[in-house]
């Protein structure tokens, strides 16, 4: 069975997520008061909201290629060219 490399079930997740911190508090502000139990479901799915989006965001990085932007790539290819010119000059003087 082929693995969706999306994830869509982790984006669902983080959604359920963040639908229920902001239920979670609009009912403190209705309130008015911070109950503990309001409290600690809040930090739990705070938590796991931080930790999901922290693995994707974790798993895009690791599997995006090269994520240089034009001017790193231009810098690159530049110190590529005087490397390789420099092998060369260098070559051409040790030979002669």
């Amino acid at each position: 069975m082929p693995v969706d490399l999306d994830f869509p079930a982790v984006r669902r997740r983080l959604r359920q997520l963040d639908d229920r911190i902001r239920a979670v508090e609009r009912v403190e502000e209705v309130a008015a008061t911070h109950t503990p139990g309001t409290v600690y479901l809040l930090d739990q799915y705070i938590d796991e909201y931080e930790q999901l989006d922290y693995l994707m965001q974790y798993w895009m990085h690791q599997h995006s290629g090269y994520p240089l932007n034009r001017w790193q790539w231009g810098v690159f290819v530049a110190a590529m060219a005087v490397a390789s010119t420099l092998l060369m000059m260098y070559l051409v003087q040790v030979l002669r």
